[in-house]
């Protein structure tokens, strides 16, 4: 009975699947287009690139006001980045300017999954069916979404960047693929002159000796990290470059102890160490320590496992790859926030790929942390407002789902190779 029932819902659910996706999607943007208009609570992270820009635009000094995890702590192109956005809300005003970057990071999310398709199946996703793509309702869309779903609301909700920063670093691998290393410099560049961490895959790049696409990156790197000297003169910029890195990586960072939201893996250590355990203070030299080794261990663990196997970019394990790299992105800067956790789209695809394509390679080991990750991401954000929700995050459930999942990957990675050698 229940069998014949399931099969009656899935068969309901594939027989109806546009107009079901249709009545979704308007569910999910007709009512933030009201409320992006009327409230403005909602979106709080755009008045971050807003202040930025405008800042930009007056030529001021762009971190007087800051500190570590408060204000502008983006490198200092990042505000030029934002001028578009000053300059839409002083001629159009806040609520417009607001749904213009909704859209935008939605058109962006658009963007990056028909390139991961593309990527991974050879097919792209659309909203109209024909003999070369799927349609946005395919399981191949709907389920690595689905897997990212609490922190892909949390993105629009608060109108922040990272689905942008995605599609950046998506592109860049797309066109890597495609052998036109400018261009892939050019997405990868701009994605670490906004926020620094995609840099991670300059060093991947690097040490798979992948010398023109790394050149390239570097360029286009250094070309928009430095453009500001052209409006703030070589002494001014010098100032604003020496102040964001002594904001970022010099001053004390005392966050995750005063917000659970925090899932960084430093945000970990600070909980741990300072308010759980009280072995010291918060921003103490003992909790950088224990946040640097970890960071060290898991990009050893990670990149011994990359260099092992010759590479094949084009191949499920190139993919692979990129996934472990954006996972790292998310997990090593000292702030981790929910919306951070769109950058596992990547991971979440590729694991379902092997699932549908290669179950031979996932094995009980990744099926255990696959299922570790699902219930770590999915009952804090089904059990919101619970104390459930506060212990978990507390104990940092985020970043565990982040490493279980790119644990995952890392074996997966090994069995695909594994497999190949035995063919």
């Amino acid at each position: 009975m229940a069998s014949r029932l399931k099969l009656v819902i899935i068969n309901f659910f594939k027989k109806h699947r546009i107009p079901i996706f249709f009545i979704a999607l308007a569910a999910i943007v007709l009512p933030e287009i009201t409320v992006y208009f009327h409230r403005p609570n909602r979106g709080f992270d755009i008045y971050g690139y807003l202040n930025a820009g405008n800042d930009a635009l007056k030529l001021e000094n762009l971190y007087r006001i800051s500190e570590p995890g408060k204000n502008n702590t983006w490198p200092p192109f990042f505000s030029f980045f934002c001028v578009p956005l000053a300059l839409s809300q002083k001629f159009l005003g806040l609520p417009v300017t607001k749904e213009l970057w909704y859209f935008f990071n939605f058109m962006a999310f658009i963007l990056a999954m028909q390139m991961i398709s593309l990527l991974l199946y050879k097919k792209k996703p659309s909203f109209l069916p024909g003999n070369d793509r799927f349609d946005f309702t395919s399981d191949l869309v709907f389920v690595p979404f689905f897997l990212i779903l609490p922190g892909f609301i949390k993105n629009f909700f608060m109108l922040q960047i990272n689905m942008f920063v995605l599609f950046l670093v998506i592109a860049g691998f797309f066109f890597y693929t495609r052998e036109r290393n400018w261009v892939a410099g050019l997405f990868f560049g701009l994605a670490a002159s906004i926020k620094a961490f995609p840099g991670l895959f300059l060093i991947y790049f690097l040490l798979r000796k992948q010398w023109r696409v790394s050149g390239a990156i570097l360029l286009w790197a250094i070309g928009f990290t430095v453009s500001p000297v052209l409006f703030y003169g070589i002494e001014r910029f010098s100032n604003l470059m020496i102040e964001w890195m002594s904001i970022s990586f010099f001053k004390p960072f005392i966050v995750g102890y005063h917000s659970y939201l925090n899932q960084s893996l430093y945000a970990f250590w600070e909980r741990l160490l300072a308010h759980q355990v009280h072995i010291t203070q918060a921003g103490s030299m003992m909790i950088k320590s224990a946040n640097y080794l970890s960071i060290i261990t898991i990009s050893i663990i990670v990149f011994s496992s990359i260099l092992s196997v010759p590479y094949k970019k084009l191949s499920i394990s190139g993919f692979i790859e990129f996934s472990m790299i954006c996972v790292m992105m998310m997990l090593f800067p000292p702030i981790a926030w929910e919306h951070y956790w769109v950058l596992l789209l990547p991971a979440t695809a590729s694991a379902y790929y092997c699932l549908k394509k290669m179950p031979q390679v996932f094995t009980t080991a990744v099926k255990s942390l696959f299922v570790t990750y699902i219930i770590l991401t999915a009952v804090p954000y089904i059990f919101s407002k619970s104390a459930i929700t506060y212990f978990l995050k507390m104990h940092s459930s985020g970043m565990f789902s982040g490493l279980v999942l790119l644990f995952a990957l890392v074996i997966l990675h090994r069995n695909i190779n594994l497999a190949a050698v035995s063919d």
